[in-house]
This record gives structure tokens, sequence and C-alpha cells, in this order.
């Protein structure tokens, strides 16, 4: 839970950060997209991985700061 995590695309459909549409089209305007939201920190094209965005205690961005829990758990990343 306060390790970095790195996810494939398919884990962030997975997830529902990004429509399956969207996955389908521009990589650049997703990276770009998702950065500004801070969902991601960022891209690796060689290996095809998004790092996840952490939060300032480097808790993951989808753990619940109150319950410690994954708010996520039934869509996790298959890391």
């Amino acid at each position: 839970c306060t390790m970095p995590v790195e996810v494939k695309l398919s884990d962030l459909v997975r997830l529902k950060v990004v429509a399956e549409d969207e996955a389908a089209g521009s990589l650049k305007k997703l990276v770009s997209r998702l950065k500004k939201a801070g969902i991601i920190q960022s891209y690796r094209q060689g290996t095809e991985l998004f790092m996840l965005t952490q939060k300032a205690n480097e808790d993951c961005y989808f753990l619940d700061s109150q319950t410690r829990l994954c708010t996520v758990y039934e869509n996790r990343p298959d890391t």
C-alpha cells in the first residue's frame, strides 16, 4: 500500500480511470490527461508501464486514508 505501483493499460481500464475507446486512441494524449489529473506520475514506453501517483505520505492513490483499505480491491491491478 505504500510502495510505488506500476500498472498496464488494461489495469487502468479495469480501474475505470480509462475508457476502452480512450485506450484504443492516442497514447500520448492519454498519458498527458492522466498526468494532469494526478493519477499517474510517469509512463515508460519501453515497458508500457504507468507509474501510479502516490499521496504525500507515500500511500497508494487508491488507499483510503481513514480505513487503510483499498478502494478498488475488486478491480485491483494484476501486480
